[in-house]
């Protein structure tokens, strides 16, 4: 009655075991660390464009209209930045259509102030020397750059006749129109008289 045994130590027994826990734990752990990683290579990627949005709309909404967003993507996230370019361009050509407009209105108020202090007070009104000369002067440019575009126009040749005969006749209107304006300008002033 024979029997037979071996006796392997503990140790010797799970190594093989025991290397496979620690091989398994350390990819895990490695597993989860590139996980992480991942993670926040895309979080960031996804969040810096809407810290940036949200800092933008921030300046927007303190008055700001020269913010840009340069936010490059091709997702929903560079189409949104797209958009609010679009948005700011054109709430600064609202802005400034507005200013353009309120500043021909001012200018547009003063002449009718300044047209009705000439009805009221004629030659006595401050502005009627002023209206006066403005249209004086218009005349004389008037007259000056017509003579100027004539005598070029002679210059070019006779292949222009065509056009400085007509040039000739806005001449001749532009001096009868002349006259109608110094006959109103003396008509204005007996009637005010």
């Amino acid at each position: 009655n024979w029997t037979f045994g071996v006796t392997i130590p503990v140790k010797e027994k799970y190594s093989v075991a025991n290397q496979m826990v620690y091989k398994i734990v350390l990819y895990l752990m490695l597993g989860i660390v590139l996980v992480i990683l991942i993670i926040f290579i895309i979080s960031k990627n996804i969040l810096a464009p809407v810290y940036l949005m949200q800092t933008s709309f921030n300046k927007l909404s303190e008055g700001d209209l020269t913010v840009k967003l340069n936010v490059k993507t091709k997702d929903e996230i560079g189409e949104l930045s797209n958009k609010f370019n679009n948005f700011v361009e054109n709430l600064k050509n609202i802005i400034e259509n507005i200013i353009f407009l309120s500043s021909n209105v001012i200018e547009s108020n003063e002449n009718i102030k300044n047209s009705m202090d000439i009805l009221i007070n004629g030659k006595n009104s401050e502005h009627y020397n002023k209206l006066s000369e403005a249209m004086d002067d218009g005349i004389i440019q008037l007259n000056q750059s017509i003579s100027i575009v004539l005598d070029n126009v002679r210059n070019q040749g006779a292949s222009i006749q065509q056009s400085l005969a007509a040039l000739e006749q806005i001449k001749n209107t532009n001096e009868n129109i002349n006259l109608n304006i110094e006959k109103a300008n003396l008509s204005i002033n007996d009637t005010l008289e």
